[in-house]
């Protein structure tokens, strides 16, 4: 309870951590506060919350939650020490690391453990490349949009802009969601897009699938340009295309911005 005798999260916390008793208090503090400073997703810290304080749903741990999952039936060799040998080696990196290669090393944890969830739950099959890949573009995109002098254009914003769920368009308006995707291990890409009106319904939807091997950036910018020269063939009176890659989606305001000052260039 707190000074008000009411109950909150935050002092049942104050009073687990009153209560525990550790004699390295002072070194646990400095490397939460090191842990908590790194520059990547809120997501990847509560991962490492959890890791690190044995609330991950391991093999270990389902199993010391006495959880029958037949690991034994597999021929698994369940050892409860790995939760500390994750720890101790975590700390160690942080000390070891500068702090950019530690954001790098947390960002890659977070997908080996993303993908291992994929692996076990869909039994979808991924690369070590897309594992790094997936850490290095996901950190990349992170860390650019906590960049304020990269937003839009007061003028330019758009009704949903930033939304983390889909938003329907305007009145007599149609919008075009642009989506692509990379098979690093097979060498190809797809582009992908879908129209849909006001009243949420599916007008079309199109597809391309293209071998090479090209970054996120690119390939999601090769699928707005095909969207948008498929649109050209369409007479549509309004149009809003919309990507879900904001580095792309600066690029192509930049672009707007730039032949606005200058004047269109063919």
């Amino acid at each position: 309870m707190d000074g008000t005798w009411h109950y909150t999260v935050k002092s049942a916390y104050h009073l687990l951590q009153y209560l525990k008793e550790d004699q390295h208090l002072d070194a646990d503090s400095a490397f939460w506060r090191k842990l908590w400073s790194l520059k990547v997703p809120p997501k990847v810290k509560n991962f490492f919350w959890n890791a690190l304080t044995g609330c991950l749903p391991t093999r270990v741990l389902l199993r010391l939650k006495h959880v029958d999952v037949s690991w034994r039936k597999a021929g698994f060799q369940l050892n409860a020490g790995e939760i500390s040998i994750f720890a101790s080696w975590f700390r160690l990196s942080l000390c070891m690391f500068s702090k950019e290669e530690s954001d790098r090393m947390a960002m890659l944890c977070w997908a080996i453990w993303k993908r291992r969830n994929d692996l076990i739950w869909q039994q979808k099959h991924i690369s070590t490349d897309e594992i790094v890949d997936l850490a290095k573009h996901s950190l990349d995109q992170w860390i650019n949009a906590q960049e304020s002098d990269k937003h839009p254009p007061i003028g330019m914003v758009m009704t949903g802009d930033g939304s983390e769920h889909w938003v329907k368009p305007q009145k007599n308006t149609i919008k075009v969601n642009v989506d692509a995707s990379i098979a690093i291990g097979r060498g190809t890409f797809g582009l992908g897009w879908v129209a849909r009106d006001q009243t949420r319904s599916l007008l079309e939807v199109h597809g391309r699938n293209r071998n090479g091997v090209v970054t996120p950036e690119v390939v999601e910018a090769m699928g707005v340009k095909e969207a948008l020269s498929w649109i050209k063939s369409k007479n549509w009176p309004s149009i809003v295309v919309e990507s879900d890659y904001l580095r792309v989606v600066q690029a192509y305001y930049k672009l707007f911005m730039f032949n606005i000052s200058l004047g269109f260039i063919d």
